[in-house]
């Protein structure tokens, strides 16, 4: 659902499994920070983005995210560190 942008679909699977332990729960949170992102859901997308920050494999997209994508976002986090 996600590929084709069908995102209501999506977040409902990937809500489920962010929520849970498992091979797809950090992915899961990625792909529903960039959802709530591209919604303009910046508060969402932080939540999700700040839960990814420590994980190797996601630590350069967050970074991007945080830093580049939108300023909010930005002056956002430097509050929370």
């Amino acid at each position: 659902y996600f590929a084709t942008g069908k995102y209501a679909e999506a977040k409902l699977l990937l809500q489920e499994s962010s929520n849970e332990s498992g091979p797809y729960h950090y992915r899961a949170i990625y792909y529903l920070a960039h959802m709530n992102y591209e919604g303009k859901q910046y508060e969402a997308a932080l939540e999700g983005f700040l839960q990814l920050q420590n994980v190797p494999e996601y630590q350069e997209d967050v970074k991007e995210y945080l830093m580049h994508k939108h300023p909010s976002v930005h002056h956002r986090m430097k509050a929370y560190r």
